[in-house]
């Protein structure tokens, strides 16, 4: 019988249908198996970093180096500003200092003025030339000066002094050269008197020569020999008048080396004193040149107005050394610390800065404590770790961002790798252990 052909395809449509849809199964589920071995492989291969969370806060460096002013002052310059990187002894601020300034210098120019004066007052004593120190004699020219007219205008007072008494010890020994002459000429009268009264006076007891003749040559005799005394004790006075002259000289010589010498004592007592001093004010004035004490980068500027008012002792700028780094001290969960050491990478986030718009900072860990602490505010059990840091946050102007003690920062201590798969099979491995357990 023959059938209609709408019905003899359909029937073929069926049956063909019939045969295809065994392949067309096999296909899909065939692809999902692959699927599922690329996945399980992917996910066995593919690593992702462990990370171990915590929470905790900014600290301040225990190096953090916080330069002050020990005499304070006006701020007349500011060098540097927060993230500049300094050099030791690099000048970072300047103090006014003037009054400190200014004793110094009058203790620095009374101090070359005393050791010029020693040179010279050395120079008197000795009867040397003068010859003053050129340094100093350049650091100070008017006092040079003034000394080296001192030193010739004492040396013609000495000398005019010293010439008016050999003046007048020439005129005593002239005067005495005319006694010793007056007294040489009475002393021979005298001998030519003695000569004749020997003469006369034989003559005379013979009655050859009148007694008023003899009488005549006593008294002549005897008047020379008076004036011979009178010369004698001239001659003795002019030669203790030239004696007296001499030791006035050496009396003028020896008050100028002593008035010389006390000036000496004196003003070398002086420098001393001043040499005790002059260390102590030259640290104050050097002071208030307020310089990096460790090569670094500069972490706060107290103040940042030129004029300002520093206090005695105030904190003027803070310096991290450049070996130096933020410190985070934070907590982690007993269950987390089997597996950290010092040095793990960190990463540190800063709540007070959007890590998707400024990031964050590298660290390391640094300290692990060997105890768990309980947590003053829920009693929970953790253990207190330290990190690192290296580098600033930055802003869009690529200035640094102010990070604070006590800002609270999250940090991801990277403590391994684990595959996607481990992650995967995690939660089915707790529950097979708990099932085996109850």
């Amino acid at each position: 019988m023959n059938r209609p052909t709408s019905q003899l395809d359909f029937e073929h449509f069926v049956r063909h249908g019939r045969a295809k849809r065994p392949i067309g199964s096999s296909l899909l589920l065939l692809t999902i198996i692959a699927f599922l071995l690329i996945g399980f492989v992917w996910a066995y291969l593919t690593e992702v970093d462990e990370v171990t969370r915590g929470q905790g806060k900014v600290v301040p460096s225990r190096s953090l180096q916080v330069v002050e002013s020990l005499e304070g002052g006006v701020v007349t310059e500011i060098n540097v500003r927060r993230g500049d990187t300094v050099a030791q002894g690099d000048t970072l601020m300047v103090l006014s200092g003037g009054t400190l300034r200014g004793d110094y210098e009058e203790s620095l120019q009374r101090l070359r003025s005393l050791q010029l004066r020693i040179q010279r007052l050395e120079a008197e004593i000795s009867q040397t030339p003068l010859a003053l120190d050129e340094a100093l004699s350049q650091a100070a020219p008017s006092v040079a000066a003034s000394e080296t007219r001192l030193f010739h205008g004492r040396q013609l007072e000495l000398n005019a002094e010293l010439q008016v008494l050999e003046q007048q010890g020439y005129q005593r020994r002239q005067e005495t050269a005319e006694l010793e002459a007056a007294l040489s000429t009475a002393r021979s009268g005298v001998q030519l008197a003695e000569q004749e009264l020997a003469i006369i006076q034989p003559l005379a007891q013979r009655g050859i020569e009148p007694e008023t003749s003899l009488l005549r040559v006593r008294q002549s005799l005897n008047e020379l020999r008076g004036e011979v005394a009178r010369q004698q004790s001239a001659v003795a006075r002019a030669e203790a008048s030239i004696a007296e002259i001499e030791d006035r000289k050496v009396a003028a010589r020896n008050a100028f080396e002593a008035d010389a010498l006390a000036q000496l004592a004196e003003a070398t007592s002086q420098v001393a004193e001043l040499q005790k001093t002059l260390p102590g004010r030259a640290d104050q004035v050097a002071r208030t040149t307020i310089r990096s004490p460790v090569d670094g980068v500069v972490n706060q500027v107290h103040i940042s107005t030129v004029g300002g008012v520093a206090g005695s002792g105030e904190p003027l700028v803070e310096v991290v050394p450049a070996d130096d780094a933020l410190v985070v001290e934070a907590h982690i969960r007993p269950s987390d610390i089997a597996f950290l050491y010092p040095g793990q990478p960190v990463k540190v986030k800063l709540t007070a800065y959007d890590f998707a718009r400024y990031g964050g900072l590298d660290g390391e860990l640094v300290t692990i404590a060997a105890d768990a602490v309980e947590m003053p505010e829920s009693g929970e059990l953790m253990y207190p770790v330290e990190v690192r840091t290296d580098g600033y946050l930055y802003d869009a102007d690529n200035q640094p961002l102010d990070i604070m003690p006590g800002m609270v920062a999250e940090i991801d201590i990277l403590s391994g790798k684990r595959s996607v798969l481990d992650y995967l099979m995690e939660p089915v491995v707790k529950v097979r252990d708990r099932a085996l357990r109850d």
